[in-house]
């Protein structure tokens, strides 16, 4: 992560790192996770330059980088490593704490097509209520449609359902800064959810256009992959 050597310019100013740190993230990632684990990153190399010459137990150094770690998955997980420094296999560390397999966080796909990368591009400089207006319409068109769903409409509906399951507290769906709106979405209606899930159904739905324009592709597993991703993304608690 490139956030290290920023920490290590701080040696030993471990809140002024992790402010940098939080301030250096933001301009790249939209995901509160993204950005907590900059924090926690240089915090962590800022200690590690102060005491460069000293040694330092793994328990003293994530008890410092937790003080410091704001609310998140990230901060849940070095509690959870905490436990697992007397351990002596790296296996168990990866089963506990994952090795990055599964977070897939930045989800590509829905904006490979011109027709959502421009959808996206509409969105800069809109206010709050023309950004939900225009999410809103994305996934009326295709709830909306006939039989088939229109291919362009589809694209859309994806894009935007993306950017909606990004936007959900605790999603693992990250938006690229080269993929998604330079700045962070505003806070969504539930509303929205709902709709984002009908609209992501009835493009995977038989007889959906952009579907079917996926049968012959080697990507069409994939496809239906990362569109499946982004609805479980979108569930509420209570559809568990």
């Amino acid at each position: 992560m490139r956030v290290a050597p920023l920490g290590a310019r701080y040696p030993g100013d471990l809140e002024h790192a992790a402010r940098q740190a939080a301030l250096s993230a933001e301009v790249t990632h939209t995901h509160p996770e993204a950005v907590a684990g900059a924090v926690a990153v240089a915090v962590a190399a800022s200690r590690a330059a102060h005491h460069r010459t000293e040694p330092e137990t793994g328990t003293d150094l994530l008890a410092i980088v937790l003080d410091l770690a704001p609310p998140s998955r990230v901060r849940d997980g070095i509690v959870e490593a905490r436990t697992l420094l007397d351990q002596p296999h790296v296996e168990l560390a990866a089963h506990h704490l994952g090795n990055g397999r599964q977070a897939r966080p930045s989800i590509l796909s829905p904006f490979d097509s011109d027709l959502a990368a421009d959808f996206v591009d509409e969105l800069e400089g809109l206010t709050h209520q023309q950004v939900i207006d225009v999410l809103g319409r994305a996934f009326q068109r295709v709830t909306d449609s006939g039989e088939r769903v229109d291919g362009g409409d589809g694209a859309e509906a994806v894009a935007a359902g993306a950017l909606v399951a990004s936007a959900l507290p605790d999603s693992l769906i990250v938006i690229d800064l080269d993929n998604g709106p330079r700045k962070p979405l505003p806070k969504l209606p539930a509303s929205l959810r709902a709709s984002a899930r009908l609209a992501l159904d009835r493009v995977l739905q038989d007889g959906s256009k952009m579907a079917t324009g996926w049968v012959d592709s080697p990507d069409a597993d994939q496809w239906r992959q990362e569109v499946r991703q982004i609805l479980q993304a979108l569930e509420t608690p209570t559809d568990h």
